[in-house]
Protein backbone atom coordinates (compact mmCIF):
# COMPACT_ATOMS: atom_id res chain seq x y z
CA UNK A 1 0.00 0.00 0.00
CA UNK A 2 1.20 3.44 -0.82
CA UNK A 3 0.68 6.26 1.83
CA UNK A 4 0.05 9.54 0.27
CA UNK A 5 -1.10 12.28 1.90
CA UNK A 6 -1.13 12.61 5.89
CA UNK A 7 -5.01 12.78 7.04
CA UNK A 8 -4.02 12.60 10.65
CA UNK A 9 -5.63 10.96 13.34
CA UNK A 10 -6.24 8.43 10.22
CA UNK A 11 -2.90 8.35 8.69
CA UNK A 12 -0.29 9.98 10.24
CA UNK A 13 3.18 10.40 8.76
CA UNK A 14 5.98 11.25 11.89
CA UNK A 15 8.99 12.47 10.09
CA UNK A 16 11.39 9.95 11.45
CA UNK A 17 9.07 6.92 12.49
CA UNK A 18 7.22 4.41 10.98
CA UNK A 19 3.57 5.81 9.55
CA UNK A 20 0.38 5.47 12.17
CA UNK A 21 -2.67 6.45 12.63
CA UNK A 22 -6.49 4.57 13.06
CA UNK A 23 -6.91 3.48 9.50
CA UNK A 24 -3.07 2.25 9.49
CA UNK A 25 -3.10 0.94 12.80
CA UNK A 26 -6.02 -1.47 12.10
CA UNK A 27 -5.03 -2.16 8.50
CA UNK A 28 -1.78 -3.85 10.54
CA UNK A 29 -4.22 -5.95 12.89
CA UNK A 30 -6.13 -7.18 10.15
CA UNK A 31 -3.53 -7.99 8.14
CA UNK A 32 -1.98 -10.03 10.87
CA UNK A 33 -4.80 -11.92 12.23
CA UNK A 34 -5.69 -12.79 7.83
CA UNK A 35 -2.23 -13.88 7.58
CA UNK A 36 -0.75 -11.72 5.51
CA UNK A 37 2.49 -9.79 5.40
CA UNK A 38 1.99 -5.48 4.53
CA UNK A 39 4.13 -3.63 2.99
CA UNK A 40 4.21 0.03 3.25
CA UNK A 41 5.47 2.41 0.31
CA UNK A 42 5.86 6.25 1.24
CA UNK A 43 4.53 8.02 -1.52
CA UNK A 44 3.90 11.45 -0.72
CA UNK A 45 3.59 12.86 -3.84
CA UNK A 46 0.99 10.26 -5.08
CA UNK A 47 -2.43 12.12 -5.27
CA UNK A 48 -5.46 9.90 -4.05
CA UNK A 49 -6.81 9.86 -7.99
CA UNK A 50 -2.95 8.32 -8.77
CA UNK A 51 -3.81 6.06 -6.32
CA UNK A 52 -6.82 4.70 -7.26
CA UNK A 53 -5.64 4.55 -10.84
CA UNK A 54 -2.67 2.26 -9.74
CA UNK A 55 -5.18 -0.04 -7.87
CA UNK A 56 -7.20 -0.57 -10.89
CA UNK A 57 -4.50 -1.24 -12.60
CA UNK A 58 -3.03 -4.26 -9.98
CA UNK A 59 0.02 -1.65 -9.17
CA UNK A 60 -0.83 -1.21 -5.58
CA UNK A 61 -2.83 -3.54 -3.81
CA UNK A 62 -4.85 -2.00 -1.17
CA UNK A 63 -5.96 1.64 0.06
CA UNK A 64 -7.76 3.05 3.26
CA UNK A 65 -10.29 5.48 3.69
CA UNK A 66 -12.68 4.41 0.66
CA UNK A 67 -16.03 5.38 0.27
CA UNK A 68 -18.52 3.52 -1.81
CA UNK A 69 -18.74 3.90 -5.42
CA UNK A 70 -20.72 1.99 -7.88
CA UNK A 71 -17.75 2.15 -10.79
CA UNK A 72 -15.10 1.70 -8.30
CA UNK A 73 -16.65 -1.57 -7.63
CA UNK A 74 -16.08 -3.19 -10.97
CA UNK A 75 -12.69 -2.89 -9.98
CA UNK A 76 -12.06 -3.42 -6.82
CA UNK A 77 -13.21 -5.01 -3.45
CA UNK A 78 -14.66 -3.27 -0.93
CA UNK A 79 -13.85 -4.81 2.96
CA UNK A 80 -16.63 -4.46 5.41
CA UNK A 81 -16.85 -0.75 6.67
CA UNK A 82 -15.19 0.33 9.14
CA UNK A 83 -15.71 3.68 10.46
CA UNK A 84 -18.30 5.77 9.16
CA UNK A 85 -17.69 9.50 7.80
CA UNK A 86 -18.53 13.24 7.56
CA UNK A 87 -18.22 15.57 5.30
CA UNK A 88 -18.82 19.55 5.41
CA UNK A 89 -18.06 23.34 3.50
CA UNK A 90 -14.97 25.22 4.71
CA UNK A 91 -15.59 28.99 4.60
CA UNK A 92 -13.64 31.80 5.48
CA UNK A 93 -14.14 33.32 8.97
CA UNK A 94 -15.10 36.72 7.50
CA UNK A 95 -17.92 35.37 5.26
CA UNK A 96 -19.49 33.77 7.89
CA UNK A 97 -21.97 36.21 7.77
CA UNK A 98 -22.22 36.27 4.38
CA UNK A 99 -23.10 32.23 3.82
CA UNK A 100 -25.03 31.79 7.18
CA UNK A 101 -27.70 29.88 7.51
CA UNK A 102 -27.74 28.34 3.68
CA UNK A 103 -26.90 24.53 2.51
CA UNK A 104 -24.46 23.97 -0.10
CA UNK A 105 -27.64 23.41 -2.57
CA UNK A 106 -28.35 27.29 -1.58
CA UNK A 107 -24.65 27.87 -1.96
CA UNK A 108 -24.61 26.35 -5.36
CA UNK A 109 -27.17 27.97 -6.10
CA UNK A 110 -25.74 31.22 -6.06
CA UNK A 111 -22.02 32.75 -6.86
CA UNK A 112 -20.09 30.47 -4.83
CA UNK A 113 -17.37 27.87 -5.93
CA UNK A 114 -16.27 25.05 -4.33
CA UNK A 115 -12.98 23.57 -4.12
CA UNK A 116 -13.39 19.45 -4.52
CA UNK A 117 -10.59 16.72 -4.67
CA UNK A 118 -9.79 14.72 -7.53
CA UNK A 119 -11.16 10.99 -7.23
CA UNK A 120 -13.03 11.41 -4.59
CA UNK A 121 -16.57 10.53 -3.84
CA UNK A 122 -18.25 11.91 -1.19
CA UNK A 123 -21.13 9.90 -0.74
CA UNK A 124 -24.74 9.57 -3.07
CA UNK A 125 -26.59 12.83 -1.86
CA UNK A 126 -23.31 14.99 -2.10
CA UNK A 127 -22.19 13.23 -5.26
CA UNK A 128 -25.32 14.26 -6.99
CA UNK A 129 -25.60 17.33 -6.00
CA UNK A 130 -22.39 18.35 -6.91
CA UNK A 131 -22.75 16.49 -10.19
CA UNK A 132 -25.54 18.98 -10.94
CA UNK A 133 -23.33 21.75 -10.56
CA UNK A 134 -20.49 21.05 -12.05
CA UNK A 135 -19.53 24.64 -13.69
CA UNK A 136 -19.47 25.40 -9.97
CA UNK A 137 -16.54 23.03 -8.73
CA UNK A 138 -12.97 23.98 -8.94
CA UNK A 139 -11.14 20.47 -8.97
CA UNK A 140 -7.56 19.79 -7.16
CA UNK A 141 -5.23 17.38 -7.14
CA UNK A 142 -4.41 17.70 -3.48
CA UNK A 143 -6.29 19.35 -0.76
CA UNK A 144 -3.77 21.21 0.64
CA UNK A 145 -3.85 23.73 -1.82
CA UNK A 146 -7.38 25.23 -0.95
CA UNK A 147 -6.05 27.27 1.72
CA UNK A 148 -3.95 29.23 -1.03
CA UNK A 149 -7.27 28.94 -3.72
CA UNK A 150 -9.61 30.55 -1.08
CA UNK A 151 -6.78 33.68 -0.49
CA UNK A 152 -6.84 33.60 -4.66
CA UNK A 153 -10.01 33.96 -4.86
CA UNK A 154 -10.56 30.87 -7.26
CA UNK A 155 -13.08 29.20 -5.08
CA UNK A 156 -15.08 30.45 -2.19
CA UNK A 157 -15.17 27.45 0.02
CA UNK A 158 -14.02 23.61 0.00
CA UNK A 159 -15.14 20.54 0.59
CA UNK A 160 -13.67 18.81 3.84
CA UNK A 161 -13.36 16.68 6.62
CA UNK A 162 -14.42 17.65 9.78
CA UNK A 163 -12.36 15.81 12.16
CA UNK A 164 -9.09 15.92 9.42
CA UNK A 165 -9.48 19.47 8.88
CA UNK A 166 -10.02 20.96 12.15
CA UNK A 167 -6.89 19.39 13.13
CA UNK A 168 -4.82 20.19 10.11
CA UNK A 169 -6.58 23.73 10.76
CA UNK A 170 -5.17 24.16 14.01
CA UNK A 171 -1.70 22.52 13.03
CA UNK A 172 -1.10 25.38 10.50
CA UNK A 173 -2.39 28.12 12.95
CA UNK A 174 -5.35 28.76 10.17
CA UNK A 175 -8.01 28.40 12.88
CA UNK A 176 -8.62 31.73 13.29
CA UNK A 177 -9.09 32.27 9.38
CA UNK A 178 -10.72 29.32 8.22
CA UNK A 179 -14.27 27.76 9.82
CA UNK A 180 -16.51 24.27 9.52
CA UNK A 181 -19.95 25.64 8.28
CA UNK A 182 -22.03 23.76 10.12
CA UNK A 183 -25.34 23.67 8.16
CA UNK A 184 -23.82 22.02 5.13
CA UNK A 185 -22.10 19.19 7.64
CA UNK A 186 -23.47 15.50 6.14
CA UNK A 187 -22.75 11.98 7.17
CA UNK A 188 -21.00 10.59 3.69
CA UNK A 189 -21.50 7.14 4.59
CA UNK A 190 -19.53 4.24 5.54
CA UNK A 191 -15.25 4.18 4.74
CA UNK A 192 -13.93 0.96 3.43
CA UNK A 193 -10.60 -0.42 2.89
CA UNK A 194 -10.17 -0.95 -0.95
CA UNK A 195 -8.55 -3.80 -2.48
CA UNK A 196 -7.50 -4.20 -5.80
CA UNK A 197 -9.56 -7.04 -7.64
CA UNK A 198 -6.14 -7.29 -10.38
CA UNK A 199 -4.10 -8.67 -6.99
CA UNK A 200 -6.13 -9.71 -4.30
CA UNK A 201 -7.84 -13.06 -4.43
CA UNK A 202 -11.64 -13.53 -3.54
CA UNK A 203 -10.75 -15.94 -0.60
CA UNK A 204 -7.96 -12.58 0.21
CA UNK A 205 -10.65 -10.42 1.14
CA UNK A 206 -12.69 -13.08 2.66
CA UNK A 207 -9.96 -13.76 4.65
CA UNK A 208 -9.52 -10.04 5.58
CA UNK A 209 -13.35 -9.64 6.09
CA UNK A 210 -13.05 -12.77 8.57
CA UNK A 211 -10.53 -10.58 10.66
CA UNK A 212 -12.25 -7.16 10.70
CA UNK A 213 -15.02 -9.01 12.20
CA UNK A 214 -13.06 -11.44 14.64
CA UNK A 215 -11.39 -8.07 15.74
CA UNK A 216 -14.81 -6.23 16.30
CA UNK A 217 -15.68 -8.82 18.37
CA UNK A 218 -12.98 -9.63 20.48
CA UNK A 219 -12.41 -6.00 21.54
CA UNK A 220 -9.19 -5.24 19.36
CA UNK A 221 -10.85 -2.52 17.51
CA UNK A 222 -12.12 -0.74 20.28
CA UNK A 223 -8.58 -0.68 21.82
CA UNK A 224 -7.16 0.78 18.68
CA UNK A 225 -10.48 3.21 18.71
CA UNK A 226 -9.65 3.75 22.26
CA UNK A 227 -6.25 4.65 21.78
CA UNK A 228 -7.24 7.73 19.18
CA UNK A 229 -10.51 9.02 21.15
CA UNK A 230 -8.23 9.53 24.08
CA UNK A 231 -5.65 11.78 21.90
CA UNK A 232 -7.71 13.78 19.62
CA UNK A 233 -11.30 13.80 21.71
CA UNK A 234 -12.83 11.82 18.98
CA UNK A 235 -16.23 10.06 20.24
CA UNK A 236 -17.63 8.78 17.09
CA UNK A 237 -15.28 6.73 13.93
Amino acid sequence: MAIGTQREPFVIQPKDSPVTGFDIDLLKAIVEKAGCKLELINKKDLSWDTRLTMIKEGQLDIATGASWNNNRAEWAHYSFPYRNEYAGIYIRKSDEDLFASKSLAQLLAGPFTLGVTKGNTYGSKLDTLLASHKNKLHSVDNSSSFYQLIDQGKIDGFIGYPVTDIIQLIRKKLDDKFTLHYETVVKTGQVHYLLSKKTVSIDLINAFNSALVELRANGGYDKIVKKYSLSYGINTW
